[in-house]
């Protein structure tokens, strides 16, 4: 059993006034972990509560426990501290694993050499700053006679102006919301909800231009102005927003996709503020995702087809309810969003590099369900709130991009790859809607059946496991 008294006052979590330099990783090493029954998952989740000087990239809870799926591979930064202890060593003896990067702040460095700040021009072959992105977004209101920039609010620490991006159609058949950056770290979110924008006002591909000729979208490219400056200038792990809490010892911010009302209650499985995945007091209690939902249901909610987050990491389409009994009113619409997300799922699946070792990337395949099923009971989330809201909707999709040997690092040159391949799934799921069919564009699928979608590492068929 993990040591749970271990005292974490940790940087990641102190206001920005405290912290006058960068956060260094010097020496942290990246580690993906393969845990193959109900034992082994709970020694990560007996870490993950600790607070010890680590940091999970993925969003683990006591739910997970009551699962009947396997289990997903898990990914944590270890400090050089923890990386001596015996904790450490025992974690390594009882569950597989494998290093994904020595030093993390090698990562970090190389990425910050391909952040780019506003005056110069957006392109994908680097990240924009907050600033350079919100100027994007300007320019192609200004260039564009059908596209204006709607102000829906700022970010409670900076007070960066949160933009949204319409796109209007000729002849609209409905609504389409895109929204990326939830997660301050999560830069490929943005980057992609960026290069989406540009290849539907630019590209001469037909079945590109029929999105936007024949729907009025939405884009929110960085919903969490605050994290995703502060991670890009301060801590590059930093995930929530940057608003203030009842912590008594200064720590700030709330995951933004745990926030949002669903009627319901907000998960209290991490009620400490000082937690990566602390979903705040009360709902809506983030100005960010106030403003996001109210001007969904200003603007966005009559008539909408389909609501998307996209999400830089974990290779997942996910589908609502993350509470406990919430259900969809017929399998029927269930089986049709999962068939729906399936077709995404085959068009976004990259083929593996080359040189990557198959077993670094143990889910090639998205896996495709409910929240509750595939990351346990979660409240809070922003597919699950717009659902409740509006029976309507044709379809609410948490999408984690195609993963990569390094986690949440995506190098920037590839940017563009990652774009192009949430290209292709959008496109399928606008057929969907227009109700034709596609023989595809002869990609090879590398998604398996749904029912097939959750399945153990290669390690977990090991004799002794």
């Amino acid at each position: 059993m993990i040591n749970r008294w271990i005292p974490f006052l940790c940087l990641l979590a102190l206001p920005s006034s405290t912290l006058s330099k960068k956060v260094l990783y010097d020496n942290w090493k990246l580690y993906r972990f393969y845990p193959c029954n109900a034992g082994e998952m709970s020694l990560l989740l007996d870490l993950h509560e600790s607070n010890l000087n680590i940091i999970f990239l993925q969003d683990l809870n006591r739910h997970m426990m009551n699962m009947q799926e396997q289990f997903m591979s898990v990914d944590i930064l270890l400090s050089p501290n923890y990386l001596m202890s015996d904790t450490f060593k025992t974690l390594k003896d009882k569950i597989e694993s494998h290093v994904l990067a020595e030093n993390v702040q090698k990562l970090i460095d190389e990425e910050a050499k391909h952040i780019v700040e506003s005056g110069s021009s957006l392109n994908w072959d680097s990240y924009g700053s907050i600033g350079l992105i919100n100027q994007f977004l300007g320019q192609m209101a200004a260039k564009y006679t059908h596209v204006d920039l709607l102000d829906m609010g700022v970010s409670a620490e900076k007070g960066i102006p949160l933009k949204v991006l319409k796109i209007s159609s000729s002849d609209s058949h409905g609504k389409i919301w895109i929204s990326g950056g939830l997660h301050g770290r999560d830069w490929i979110s943005s980057a992609v909800v960026t290069y989406v924008i540009n290849e539907l006002l630019t590209s001469k591909d037909v079945d590109v231009n029929n999105i936007s000729e024949f729907y009025d979208l939405y884009f929110l490219p960085v919903m969490n102005p605050d994290g995703y400056d502060y991670s890009q200038k301060t801590d590059r792990m930093w995930k929530k927003t940057r608003a203030s809490t009842n912590s008594n010892i200064g720590c700030v911010g709330a995951d933004a996709n745990r926030n949002w009302d669903d009627d319901s209650k907000l998960d209290d499985t991490f009620p400490n503020p000082c937690n990566n995945t602390y979903p705040g007091d009360k709902g809506f209690s983030e100005n960010e995702v106030v403003d996001a939902s109210e001007f969904y249901m200003n603007h966005v909610a009559n008539d909408t087809n389909m609501f998307l987050t996209v999400h830089g990491y974990n290779q997942l389409i996910l589908l609502p309810y993350g509470r406990s009994g919430g259900r969809f009113k017929t399998e029927d619409a269930f089986d049709e969003w999962v068939g729906v997300a399936k077709k995404a799922a085959r068009s976004m699946s990259g083929h593996l590099p080359r040189k990557v070792e198959k077993i670094l990337l143990p889910h090639e395949q998205f896996r495709i369900g409910n929240i509750s099923d595939i990351m346990g009971e979660r409240h809070g989330s922003a597919v699950d709130w717009v659902t409740k809201q509006n029976s309507k909707i044709e379809l609410a999709l948490e999408i984690g991009l195609n993963n990569l040997s390094r986690g949440i690092f995506v190098p920037a040159d590839q940017i563009k790859q990652k774009g192009i391949e949430f290209m292709k799934g959008l496109k399928e799921l606008v057929i969907y809607f227009n109700g034709k069919t596609t023989t595809g564009d002869g990609d090879s699928p590398q998604c398996l059946p749904v029912e097939q979608t959750i399945k153990p590492s290669l390690y977990c068929f090991a004799g002794n496991k």
